[in-house]
């Protein structure tokens, strides 16, 4: 059966323009995210016009902060997480990255905006078919930066080894930061540690991985707000179920295992965002 584009990526999107008429958050969102974002999804078709003029009226932000009681914080903390996530990539570019690769980009609009401000730099993103497709016609519409490369692959029926090894410009030993933001959760333990791994094989020296994952208690208790079940169900009924919660102490162990190391000094003091938790590590 064909997949639909996901919803999951389509809500992020319009949650960041409900998020521009939020007077203390307005600041803390990357520069033109959101007029970016908007005309992205007007020139993909990836929502109704009736649905985006909803978001353009600041009463939409009722609605999300009434979820917002099951997934706390949640509605807030995408200003903070794009911002961690776009800091970080711009900090590694500085450093010496010559690669960034988004996994799961969705209607993400980081590299439609700074790509052309790094032409040294190559960006890739990697999304499963049906949502890359829109993502495509948009970004052309609007105009494509030369090295920017959306590549429409299902992770779950490819391995990253095989997508990337048939990128002619992806080279494995270059410096590279990779994106994984708001993706760990959908996919399996075995998935997870996989991914780690191969990115670690594909990529050189002083790369970074940075990733949000959702957290268990030491004891085994699902981190994810008072509400625990009703989430679960409602992310099931999209079907775009979350499958990947780990312990902080196993997090440690599975990166260390699979060629990467948790840094304190880049996480830094940003280490959650609303039920999700921010991490980066460095390729050892």
């Amino acid at each position: 059966m064909k997949k639909k584009p996901s919803q999951t990526a389509l809500k992020v999107a319009l949650n960041l323009i409900a998020l521009s008429h939020v007077e203390e958050d307005k600041g803390l969102l990357p520069e033109s995210i959101v007029t970016a974002t908007i005309e992205l999804l007007e020139k993909s078709g990836a929502v109704k016009e009736s649905m985006l003029r909803k978001h353009l009226n600041p009463s939409i932000v009722k609605w999300y902060k009434l979820f917002d009681k099951i997934t706390p914080g949640q509605f807030y903390s995408f200003a903070s997480r794009k911002t961690f996530f776009e800091n970080q990539a711009i900090d590694a570019i500085r450093n010496g990255a010559k690669q960034i690769l988004i996994l799961g980009a969705g209607y993400d609009t980081l590299a439609i905006r700074v790509a052309d401000k790094f032409p040294e730099v190559n960006f890739f993103e990697i999304d499963e078919p049906a949502t890359a497709a829109l993502k495509i016609k948009g970004v052309e519409a609007i105009g494509k930066p030369v090295n920017l490369r959306i590549v429409p692959e299902d992770l779950g029926m490819k391995t990253i080894s095989e997508v990337l090894n048939a990128e002619t410009n992806w080279d494995p030993n270059k410096q590279t930061v990779i994106l994984a933001e708001g993706l760990l959760q959908y996919l399996t333990e075995d998935s997870v540690n996989d991914l780690f791994r191969q990115c670690a094989e594909l990529t050189g020296s002083g790369s970074r991985f940075v990733f949000t994952y959702v957290r268990k208690s030491e004891e085994g208790n699902y981190d994810i707000g008072k509400y625990p079940k009703i989430l679960l169900w409602l992310m099931k009924k999209t079907n775009e179920p979350w499958l990947w919660f780990t312990k902080f102490s196993e997090l440690l162990l599975l990166l260390k295992e699979q060629g990467w190391l948790y840094s304190e000094t880049l996480t830094a003091e940003n280490k959650r965002s609303g039920i999700e938790y921010l991490g980066v590590a460095e390729k050892i």
